[in-house]
């Protein structure tokens, strides 16, 4: 199947940020705290989430292109 242009770049955008989060805890290196990470943690958590479906279940734009 092929992927549209948003599930293509938001996929490499969600395997970035688990290798930057991988690699923080892997270091041992502290990541921040506070509303605001809290808030930026939660986005990415439903990102990540959408696309993980995404990736089981073509979404309409990847439906078309097929």
């Amino acid at each position: 199947m092929r992927k549209c242009t948003i599930c293509t770049y938001g996929s490499w955008a969600v395997g970035a940020a688990t290798l930057a989060f991988s690699f923080a805890g892997l270091l041992g290196w502290p990541l921040p705290s506070g509303s605001l990470a809290l808030v930026v943690y939660a986005i990415l958590i439903l990102t990540t989430i959408g696309f993980l479906y995404y990736q089981l279940v073509p979404c309409r734009r990847c439906q078309r292109q097929s």
